[in-house]
């Protein structure tokens, strides 16, 4: 017979793995509760256009998508977190005095290839910091909260991977180059294959004058280029919402006629010059220490006749101020060339890293989306940060490292509670009771074992003591405790019982702190 199997990309925890799973995700979210952020609980179910319209059309093939039973609305699986927040301060919180900081853990959903690591359901915990008007002191509040959580979760040998949205624009807005082809770089940034086949063809492109030669192209492109940038997008948009209600392939009403502007505003040429070009690629290939790396920006800036501007000093304070407060790990990077392949990201953005995990090694990834909530229907932009630790990756990472958040499996026993001759069940578990209350966790055997046999698992299971409740020691008020790896045996008094074990748990932590 051929037993059902799990799902491809879907992993059982048992046992202590799933006690350390749960341990590590209450880690990061007491952790959260530490700086003041309050836990919401999310559907895992959402209508997905949130999340075609906001993190991009290309996640479609990674999401699982199905209309409800009745036919009615295309809904998902959530595929991350942060837009299912967004949703649910606009829908019950956007009364609140601001800034809020919410925090959650929950499952998410993404379909993927199958590899160690990465899952197609895993649990994320993070937190988000929903406006706060000091961007600095919000950033440097979250990537310090991510990387306590990451050494409170078990982990120190990891990596800082620091990026910026914002600096890529105000580099690129540098660039001697024509107002349309700067939208085009702008526009694609932040899809990094897509970005480079852009560069490669700019940069090849012979100039053209036009677009297009056609005329009724020409002539709208004239009388859009009339009535100027605001103008015209009006006026596509009311166009447009004569013939589609809401939406085409997911993309709002706003969004098709931005791109339609583009198209048809140009006016000039849609071409990168080689030294144009050859900066774009200069600027991609920076990363180092953080000090190193900024310092070759500068460098590349005065190359092209540009000054450092806003964008540049806020990366050189977010640095600063992480190192005053002690929390910058030695082992960070900034590189330019970093983007997290989502659509909302606007300015700052991080991962942490766990080198020794190979291709899986990220464990956190977050930044900042002040465009966000606007688009998901503010009434105005709210600025907003956060991140999100994969939790099962981050016990992969402990797991690799040969380290593990206590010296015994996490769902690991401290006592066996057993009967000798005729003692009642409900003894036993009276016994077993005050241990639990004390600190132990205890099972309680009942079945009809051979007390040999009993301590013989006891032993293969590494379980430290086993508690005997008989009939001689009950005539005593008291049980015998049998330490297993001393091979000891001592009487205690039942209403000693419980002093007895947090003693026993206070050495057990003296030792675990004590080990080198």
């Amino acid at each position: 017979m051929k037993y059902p199997e799990h799902i491809a990309g879907t992993k059982d925890y048992l046992g202590s793995d799933a006690r350390r799973l749960v341990q590590i995700a209450d880690t990061c979210t007491s952790t959260f509760d530490l700086y003041g952020y309050a836990r919401v609980i999310l559907p895992v179910l959402e209508r997905s256009d949130i999340f075609l319209q906001r993190s991009g059309e290309e996640i479609r093939s990674r999401m699982y998508i199905f209309t409800d039973p009745k036919g009615r609305t295309e809904i998902c699986l959530r595929p991350e977190m942060t837009i299912s927040v967004a949703r649910a301060f606009l829908e019950r919180m956007a009364f609140r005095r601001l800034p809020v900081r919410l925090s959650y853990q929950g499952d998410v959903f993404r379909y993927d290839n199958v590899r160690e690591g990465r899952y197609r359901q895993f649990l994320q915990a993070g937190v988000e910091l929903i406006g706060s008007e000091n961007r600095l002191a919000a950033d440097v509040e979250v990537t310090t909260l991510a990387l306590e959580s990451v050494n409170k979760a078990g982990i120190t040998d990891f990596r800082l991977l620091l990026g910026d949205l914002e600096l890529a624009a105000e580099f690129i807005n540098s660039l001697p180059v024509s107002a349309a082809v700067r939208a085009r770089l702008l526009e694609n940034f932040w899809r990094r294959e897509a970005f480079h086949l852009l560069l490669t063809r700019l940069s090849e492109s012979s100039p053209q004058s036009k677009l297009s030669n056609d005329a009724a192209a020409l002539e709208l492109e004239k009388i859009l280029s009339s009535l100027g940038e605001n103008a015209g997008r009006l006026l596509v948009r009311q166009i447009l919402s004569l013939f589609v209600e809401k939406e085409i392939g997911y993309r709002d009403l706003d969004e098709i006629a931005e791109r339609f502007l583009q198209r048809f505003t140009a006016g000039q040429e849609m071409v990168l010059t080689k030294d144009c070009a050859e900066a774009v690629q200069e600027y991609l290939a920076i990363a180092g220490p953080p000090s190193t790396a900024l310092q070759q920006l500068e460098k590349l800036l005065e190359r092209i006749g540009a000054t450092p501007g806003p964008a540049f000093a806020a990366a050189h304070a977010r640095v600063e101020l992480l190192q005053r407060r002690g929390v910058l790990p030695a082992n960070t990077e900034i590189d330019l060339g970093f983007r997290r392949g989502i659509e909302y990201y606007t300015g700052f953005i991080f991962e942490i890293h766990c080198d020794y995990l190979g291709p899986v090694s990220q464990v956190c990834g977050g930044g900042r989306y002040d465009r966000l909530l606007a688009a998901l229907g503010a009434p105005q932009q709210i600025p907003a940060v956060g991140f999100a630790l994969g939790v099962d990756r981050l016990l992969l990472a402990i797991d690799k490292a040969g380290d593990s958040l206590n010296s015994r499996p996490g769902d690991s026993l401290e006592a066996l509670a057993i009967s000798i001759g005729q003692v009642p069940e409900e003894t036993v578990w009276r016994i077993a009771q005050i241990c639990r209350q004390a600190g132990w966790r205890v099972r309680a055997e009942f079945d009809d074992r051979r007390v040999k046999d009993i301590l013989s698992h006891a032993s293969e299971e590494e379980i430290p003591y086993v508690i005997i409740v008989g009939e001689d020691e009950l005539r005593d008020q008291s049980v015998k405790v049998k330490n297993m790896a001393e091979r000891t045996e001592e009487i205690v008094a039942i209403d000693r019982l419980d002093d007895y074990v947090r003693a026993a748990i206070e050495r057990a932590d003296q030792n675990h702190h004590e080990r080198p």
